[in-house]
């Protein structure tokens, strides 16, 4: 068996222009859709999901992904973890105690009751609460696997699925990619969901969700390029 995906009609609202839901899905204010990320599967993974999956759907996909034949594989797993997790929304992620660092370098500029103030600077507040937690991580191409260099990284929070984005700090990366940002202790504890954006103009935002309870401090994020990807209600042809 073997399908086929294609997008008569494209979504004109972009990608970028879209309100994340969590690192896998964006909400659409033009047509009031949530659309999944897809760009990053492979064909084997694409007509798994597509098989068991029916109604309208939204997407956002790789153009590589279109138009073309995606064979189903004749032994068809009765679970997969990667299926079951794009059905998930994070509610709510609970934080462990923060550990002390030294932050070094250009320090990342962090909001604060809508005022923004560099966090070297803030030596009042640094008196009063330990040091953050650090989370750093690598901004890559998606296609060559190079670094994207100053491509903006932003810590956002969000209490409830129906709350905006509420930015907590921000960097950009160095000439490798790579960046590095604090999580202030006065954040940590808070029940919702947070969200690690990159974003460079020449490429579409790329997400990672930042779990507290996973005590990981490395997330790596791959962009793809803004002119290799198209969004819009899929039609599915099987075989």
């Amino acid at each position: 068996m073997k399908i086929r995906i294609s997008i008569p009609e494209p979504c004109q609202e972009g990608w970028n222009n879209m309100t994340p839901v969590d690192d896998q899905r964006s909400h659409c204010k033009s047509c009031n859709r949530v659309l999944t990320d897809f760009s990053q599967m492979s064909d084997t993974e694409l007509a798994l999901y597509f098989t068991q999956s029916k109604g309208k759907l939204c997407g956002h996909f790789a153009k590589h992904q279109l138009n073309r034949p995606l064979f189903v594989p004749a032994e068809n797993p009765k679970k997969k973890y990667w299926l079951s997790a794009l059905w998930l929304i994070p509610f709510a992620w609970f934080a462990k105690p923060a550990q002390a660092q030294t932050i070094t370098g250009k320090p990342p500029v962090c909001v604060n009751d809508g005022k923004q103030q560099t966090v070297a600077d803030t030596t009042k507040q640094q008196q009063a609460v330990p040091a953050a937690t650090k989370i750093s991580g690598t901004i890559t191409d998606a296609n060559t696997g190079k670094p994207v260099k100053n491509a903006e990284v932003t810590l956002s929070y969000r209490k409830d699925y129906n709350s905006p984005l509420e930015p907590v700090c921000k960097t950009t990366t160095d000439a490798k990619g790579n960046y590095s940002l604090p999580l202030p202790v006065q954040e940590k504890g808070k029940m919702g969901t947070w969200l690690i954006t990159a974003a460079e103009p020449n490429y579409i935002h790329g997400y990672s969700l930042y779990k507290p309870e996973e005590q990981k401090e490395k997330y790596d994020i791959a962009l793809r390029d803004a002119m290799d990807v198209m969004d819009g209600v899929m039609v599915i042809d099987r075989d």
